[in-house]
């Protein structure tokens, strides 16, 4: 049995075909690894993810039919990571028509040391003074996992260590990137700590994320798609064209994205964005046919907003839409939602999803009108100043009459 892992959560990708994944008992042979890949992917998880997946299946001289599932880390970690990562991995499943497993990251931090002896205590930073961690016990040959999957202060897993110990757990063993920033304070505190197998380190940039022509910044999460080939200028311009009138009265075109407009989009994301998209996400967009759906409202041939989308097995994730400065307000974010909702009836997808900062009182109440609703927060989501981000969701039904956007309940 061949197997595709794939991990995206920490500052590092790693991807792996492991041959032999899935036997158990005790004649059951040892997982080998075909052929591995890690990077730095931070800024570029999904250009890079799909990059690197291409590359080792190139490099052991196989296609995805030759695959006999794919598994994916669940975290704790980034979640512009860890949503990429899913998103890929579900994209290539049911593409592939392949089983799909997940697996807890630090079931699988832990897991090279069950040949030790004592507590072995995955760490990984989750930023703001918390360490995303979990304890485990081994005999020497097999782990025990002995607390829940925990987010704690320093000093708060300090006093979990403190506890296992005397409970006699025995020495104890940390492995991941919170030794980066923690560990001389861990190991000074708890002093037969043994430090090993840090991740790679890199600096995080999770891109905050938001929605609707405002000044919000955005994210890049969820651009979970694998490249499908490249619409040439031709077929973009080809596109069907939806027209109505903006609020102003001028003429306004709903039309796919094509590289002509590249230049226009990308200067409205940087004027909006504080940390804006590069150029080359734009490039990569406008030729994933397949799973991304970008298109931009013009007028008068002018590019005045765009907005992103990415269906992903019965999901469209909304990833932005944002209208030029000069031209908020007057009903054009509206449009492009109801485009973004049009395709997705068509398509016949089962619900969309986006994200939208706590404060855009404006794009929440827009979101509220066309049906969606609020299932989380993503608790300081946005990296810029640690603002909650709300999760919302519409389920999709049949299209209506009039401006014809789809039925969300």
């Amino acid at each position: 049995m061949k197997v595709l892992a794939i991990e995206t959560t920490g500052a590092t990708g790693g991807f792996a075909i492991v041959e032999g994944a899935g036997a158990a008992g005790p004649g059951a042979p040892r997982p080998e690894t075909v052929a591995a890949i890690d990077r730095d992917i931070m800024g570029r998880h999904v250009e890079a993810s799909v990059c690197m997946i291409a590359e080792l299946l190139d490099g052991a001289s196989l296609a995805l039919a030759d695959l006999d599932g794919v598994a994916v880390s669940l975290g704790p970690g980034s979640f512009t990571g860890l949503r990429v990562g899913l998103g890929v991995a579900k994209g290539l499943c049911v593409g592939a028509g392949l089983p799909l497993v997940g697996v807890p990251t630090l079931d699988c931090l832990a897991r090279p040391l069950r040949g030790s002896t004592g507590l072995v205590v995955p760490a990984r930073d989750a930023r703001r003074g918390e360490i995303y961690c979990c304890m485990y016990r081994s005999d020497g040959g097999a782990l025990e996992r002995l607390s829940p999957y925990m987010s704690l202060a320093p000093e708060a897993l300090l006093g979990e260590i403190g506890s296992a110990v005397e409970a006699g757990g025995g020495p104890v063993t940390l492995v991941g990137d919170a030794l980066d920033r923690y560990g001389e304070v861990l190991g000074a505190l708890v002093g037969d700590v043994q430090q090993v197998g840090r991740e790679s380190r890199g600096r995080r940039r999770d891109r905050p994320g938001d929605v609707v022509g405002g000044r919000d910044a955005r994210s890049g999460h969820g651009r979970a798609h694998i490249r499908a080939g490249v619409r040439s200028r031709t077929q973009a311009r080809g596109a069907e064209v939806k027209e109505d009138r903006a609020a102003a009265g001028k003429r306004l075109a709903i039309r796919r994205m094509c590289e002509d407009d590249i230049d226009a989009v990308w200067s409205i994301e940087r004027d909006l964005f504080p940390t804006p998209w590069p150029r080359r996400s734009f490039v990569f967009e406008v030729g994933n046919s397949r799973t991304s759906y970008a298109v931009v409202a013009s007028e008068g041939g002018a590019v005045i907003g765009y907005a992103v989308g990415w269906f992903v097995g019965d999901e469209l994730h909304i990833g932005n839409v944002a209208v030029r400065r000069d031209r908020q307000g007057s009903g054009i974010g509206r449009r492009l939602l109801e485009d973004l909702m049009r395709e997705a009836s068509a398509r016949k997808v089962s619900y969309i999803t986006l994200e939208v900062r706590a404060s855009n009182v404006g794009a929440i109440g827009l979101y509220r009108r066309y049906g969606f609703k609020e299932i989380a927060i993503r608790k300081g989501y946005y990296t810029d100043n640690g603002e909650d981000a709300l999760v919302m969701l519409a389920e999709v039904g049949g299209g209506e009459g009039g401006h014809g956007p789809a039925t969300a309940v």
